[in-house]
């Protein structure tokens, strides 16, 4: 028959008649789509082991938005159990390896920034951007051949070596190199990654909020992780 919102948003419905012969009263709540981030620090050993897959044969973006609150540590953002590839921050700046030399991919700042690179797995180089500006030009990158032989790892290296300090709040692998006006979208306030996206091959939003799984909601849906 109607509703009120109480102060915490909520209303309560007096009564709900179906006929004459029946009614009920219900108390309804809402679910709100929180948004979280997984929180490090290496006094608690904190790592997010996700589960094995290959990245993309040929061009893809890889997008990482996180909020290191040290810039000088060396801290491990994303790691591959075969030790193939590193994403981490040292003295300031986000860096790249792949078993060779490290590439510089930009410096560090205080608040959250949205990391995107941009690879060619058949040419072999990669474009990094921050917050959607192209740091530098493209650089030479040597990448593996194959890395579904292993798990992934947020946070921290399979080791346990170099814990993060920090948050890290979404992390994407898109199976296309993303034009700049997409990149500037997810750098946006008002913006993000779409999860509906369907260039958008894994995904982990690290939005649960509980337990100690987190869930690859992208287009292969490799299943779910454990923090």
């Amino acid at each position: 028959n109607g509703g009120v919102t109480d102060e915490a948003g909520l209303y309560y419905i007096e009564g709900v008649n179906y006929s004459q012969a029946q009614s009920f009263q219900a108390k309804p709540s809402k679910n709100f789509y929180d948004s979280y981030a997984l929180e490090f620090n290496p006094a608690f050993d904190s790592e997010a082991r996700l589960p094995a897959f290959d990245l993309p044969d040929s061009l893809f973006t890889l997008t990482l938005v996180a909020k290191p609150f040290s810039q000088q540590l060396r801290q491990t953002l994303l790691a591959h159990e075969s030790y193939e590839l590193e994403w981490y921050v040292e003295g300031g700046n986000y860096w790249l390896t792949t078993g060779g030399s490290p590439v510089n991919l930009g410096p560090v700042d205080t608040g959250y920034q949205v990391l995107s690179l941009l690879i060619d797995r058949v040419g072999q180089t990669v474009s990094s951007y921050i917050d959607s500006n192209q740091v530098g030009g493209s650089q030479p990158l040597q990448l593996s051949q194959d890395y579904s032989g292993g798990h992934w790892y947020i946070g921290s290296r399979p080791d346990g070596q170099h814990t993060l300090l920090g948050l890290v709040d979404e992390w994407a692998v898109f199976d296309t190199l993303l034009p700049v006006a997409d990149l500037q979208l997810h750098a946006a306030p008002m913006g993000g990654i779409d999860p509906g996206d369907t260039r958008l091959a894994n995904y982990f939003g690290f939005d649960e909020g509980s337990g100690a799984e987190v869930r690859d909601a992208g287009e292969l849906m490799t299943g779910f992780g454990r923090l």
